[in-house]
């Protein structure tokens, strides 16, 4: 049996380009960022800037990694909020075909947790909340890393091709469900404030700056449908309560309900 080691890709990292085309095969240019934006992501200076973390597992054959060929990938942020403290915001997790069902997504999403919660702690912020944007698809998986659904939400996930540099002015929307990770103790419930803060700043660093080459007025029609329609119709969804409740994903809380 192999053995499997996880490593932090960082910018300048030779072993950033076979981790982004991992990504790229699963999520293609409708769910993830250029390269560059992506590497330009990684390592910021500024402690209290927004920081991506790419992190990597490799087989181990004869005590060398295969640093050409990973076996799974994840990426994601950490974000400050305006409001203070910082949430951790999951963006992509994928294992090569070969691979899956061999708990390597499972431990990418331990390794990368613990990296955002390390870097919040060294530099004196309150990890409030991690967050994520699951396919219908994948929630099941994601409820058994800890991950809740914010019960009754409606999410929509622009695709990120629309503000690229190909100038679509067709602004598509991904379903998909709002999942959250209280740090601690799994709670039943988070403060409605909280959640609006984090999709707020989710949208904020992830769909609103625009890429190179899009032209003005197409970016000026997406983020006014981001901020006009989007985010609102996100917030509609919400319950009028301090409290949103999380659980399961609908498929899972409805075989609950039914057994």
């Amino acid at each position: 049996m192999d053995t499997v080691i996880t490593a932090q890709i960082h910018r300048n990292d030779d072993r950033f380009g076979a981790c982004y085309d991992l990504l790229y095969g699963e999520f293609g240019t409708a769910e993830l960022d250029t390269a560059d934006r992506l590497r330009a992501s990684l390592n910021s200076a500024d402690p209290v800037a927004p920081q991506g973390f790419l992190l990597a597992r490799y087989a181990v054959h004869d005590g060398q990694p295969r640093w050409d060929d990973p076996v799974g990938v994840i990426a994601g942020d950490y974000l400050p909020l305006p409001g203070g403290g910082c949430i951790g915001a999951l963006g992509h997790l994928v294992a090569s075909d070969r691979r899956r069902g061999a708990g390597h997504g499972a431990a990418l999403v331990g390794a990368w947790e613990r990296a955002v919660r390390q870097h919040a702690r060294r530099h004196r912020q309150l990890m409030r909340l991690l967050v994520l944007e699951s396919r219908p698809t994948a929630s099941t998986f994601w409820a058994q890393q800890g991950y809740r659904w914010v019960a009754g939400s409606e999410y929509r996930q622009p695709v990120i091709v629309s503000r690229s540099a190909q100038n679509h002015s067709d602004s598509q929307l991904l379903p998909e469900l709002l999942m959250v990770k209280t740090p601690g103790t799994l709670a039943d419930d988070v403060d409605t404030a909280l959640i609006v803060e984090a999709v707020f700043t989710m949208y904020r660093h992830w769909y609103e700056p625009p890429c190179a080459g899009t032209r003005p007025d197409i970016w000026a029609r997406i983020t006014a449908e981001l901020w006009g329609r989007t985010f609102p119709a996100f917030l509609s969804s919400l319950p009028p309560a301090p409290q949103c409740p999380i659980t399961h994903p609908p498929s899972q809380h409805n075989a609950a309900t039914a057994a």
